[in-house]
């Protein structure tokens, strides 16, 4: 059992002076410790109520049962707009239906091609990429980590057996992160996105030749007929960058699962036996493997962060919800707080071979209802054969650095990244 050693949370909430400065911080400092306590806790700033619920039959009626109360915040659609236009994470009305439905059919067509030679291969060449790591065996995994995953969910998705993405994607990545999360004071106040700020309008212009490369790849793709007529002819550049932003989840998972796993040996060895001695698809609930992957995201979930904001007031078991509030259901906080979990801040994988862990309505890492992840179903096959793959080439160790500290903005990244340190493995052991 490693104890949460990385997070502590602020004993108080910001005030108007630092807010944005903590936002920019990261997102995680601006909720103090009650939120990890109780069942909904609010606070009033620049005349708006901001509600943050921890109960999760709460939080399932307003992402789920009663959904049409409550729309997008604008610090959403202006986060997420300049990436991904009008995509299905920040589409709504009619664009939304029809793109969440083309979404659930491209994701559900992936899922055997998980399995396929293409994939295979793909992964073959992430373990000789980090083997020919200039630094190897003191190795940086998250850019290694992030070619692959768009690769595997370009092949998969969009049946593009040899595509491979330019490593100069990875600055690309940085800087429209770095310029999206330096959140602004129209971020603060909520204002539209029609309302442009110097902000959005340089995260547009990092993401243009992106952009102009996804037209081009969509046109040769339709030329290929490699999915049927009523997808081919549906995909936008919008949706692509929609579908491929999972990235960051399987990015994120594996590295964050390297890191615990790191921090234990015996338990890293235990499975490397289940990889050795099982195939990927026998590594499903019930392993340690799974455990591991479950606990990961429960304590550091792909999605930290939902926004939404009232459009009518609505009564729940945590009280009345006045309209115009924005609500805040954050996966990172309802997997933390002591209300939902027992010893809710450590890293006990044991847990997941209780059913009252498996089937507790406080684990939501990819959000509830009709929102949620598109790609939830072909996202633990691919998180179990990126890591299962790692694991049985390598032993991960980090030579007594410290736990990362995790950083809360788009997604859950941590704060300075490990220099882990592999030890080849022989597989034939």
């Amino acid at each position: 059992m490693s104890p949460n050693r990385n997070f502590r949370a602020p004993p108080e909430w910001p005030s108007l002076k630092n807010w944005l400065a903590e936002a920019r911080s990261s997102g995680l400092r601006l909720f103090p410790s009650e939120v990890y306590q109780s069942p909904r806790v609010d606070h009033r700033i620049l005349g708006k109520t901001i509600s943050v619920i921890a109960d999760p039959i709460v939080a399932k009626q307003i992402l789920a049962n009663d959904a049409g109360h409550f729309g997008l915040t604008n610090l959403h659609k202006r986060t997420l707009k300049p990436a991904l236009g009008d995509g299905i994470i920040v589409a709504e009305g009619m664009k939304w239906r029809i793109q969440r439905r083309i979404g659930h059919k491209i994701a559900s067509l992936a899922v055997p091609e998980l399995q396929s030679q293409a994939v295979t291969e793909r992964l073959s060449e992430l373990i000789n990429s980090l083997r020919n790591d200039p630094s190897f065996p003191s190795v940086s995994l998250l850019p290694h980590l992030t070619l692959a995953a768009i690769d595997v969910l370009v092949i998969s998705m969009f049946k593009i057996a040899g595509f491979r993405v330019s490593p100069d994607v990875l600055e690309l990545i940085k800087q429209h992160r770095s310029i999206i999360e330096d959140y602004d004071i129209l971020d603060l106040f909520g204002l539209p996105f029609s309302v442009p700020s110097p902000k959005t309008i340089r995260a547009k212009r990092t993401l243009k030749t992106a952009s102009a490369l996804v037209e081009r790849e969509i046109h040769a793709w339709r030329q290929q007929n490699s999915l049927p007529d009523d997808l081919a002819l549906s995909v936008t550049r919008d949706l692509v960058f929609s579908l491929l932003s999972g990235f960051e989840s399987l990015t994120l998972t594996n590295y964050w699962a390297l890191s615990e796993l790191a921090d234990n040996p015996s338990l890293q060895d235990e499975i490397f036996g289940e990889v050795l001695t099982s195939n990927v698809a026998a590594l499903d609930r019930g392993s340690k493997l799974d455990a591991v992957l479950h606990e990961t995201m429960r304590l550091f979930p792909p999605l930290p962060m939902i926004f939404r904001q009232c459009k009518g007031g609505i009564n729940t078991e945590v009280g009345n919800i006045a309209e115009g509030s924005i609500i805040c259901i954050s996966p990172w906080i309802i997997h933390r707080n002591i209300l939902n979990w027992e010893d809710a801040s450590s890293f006990v994988p044991e847990r997941w071979s209780s059913d009252l862990s498996k089937n507790n309505p406080a684990y939501i890492p990819f959000g509830f209802g009709k929102r949620q992840c598109v790609g939830i179903g072909m996202t633990m096959p691919l998180l179990r054969q990126m890591i299962s793959t790692l694991l049985r080439n390598f032993e991960f160790s980090v030579a007594g650095q410290s736990f990362p500290q995790p950083r809360s903005g788009i997604s859950l990244r941590p704060e300075t990244e490990l220099s882990f340190v592999l030890s080849p493995r022989n597989a034939s052991t």
